[in-house]
């Protein structure tokens, strides 16, 4: 199996990301509370850079957003866990309509966003593999 697919599809799930949450949050109308922005900010990046790495075929991009993966996925999960906080202690005060807020089949907003960036971090993961194997 060829590398660069896992590389195309990591690509594809950062610019589907990017254009839902610029959809749901400039054209539906729904702003976005800090912890969605901290997510954007981790998210929106990688379209560039995914699509750079696309381009060259260059797989070891993988060390270079993989700390920018991961504070993606820790805003997710921090955002989906405030509802299940004791006292609601919100981090901004819109936090819970971000939670609320359903796009596809009863599905939240922040655990989407954590779904996207797993599934990067997966198909890096996968370019790896077959990267390492092709050599041996």
């Amino acid at each position: 199996m060829n590398k660069t697919i896992f590389l195309y599809v990591a690509w594809i799930i950062a610019i589907l990301g990017t254009l839902g949450s610029w959809f749901f949050g400039e054209g539906s109308g729904l702003k976005p509370c800090p912890l969605c922005w901290y997510q954007r900010v981790c998210l929106f990046p990688l379209v560039p850079i995914l699509g750079v790495a696309v381009y060259k075929n260059f797989v070891p991009i993988w060390q270079y957003v993989i700390y920018q993966i991961f504070a993606g996925m820790f805003f997710a999960i921090y955002q989906l866990l405030q509802d299940y906080m004791p006292g609601k202690q919100m981090f901004c005060g819109k936090a819970k309509a971000c939670i609320s807020k359903d796009v596809i089949a009863h599905i939240p907003f922040p655990f989407l966003s954590f779904i996207a960036f797993l599934s990067i971090f997966v198909c890096l993961l996968c370019a790896i593999f077959f990267q390492k194997k092709k050599k041996t």
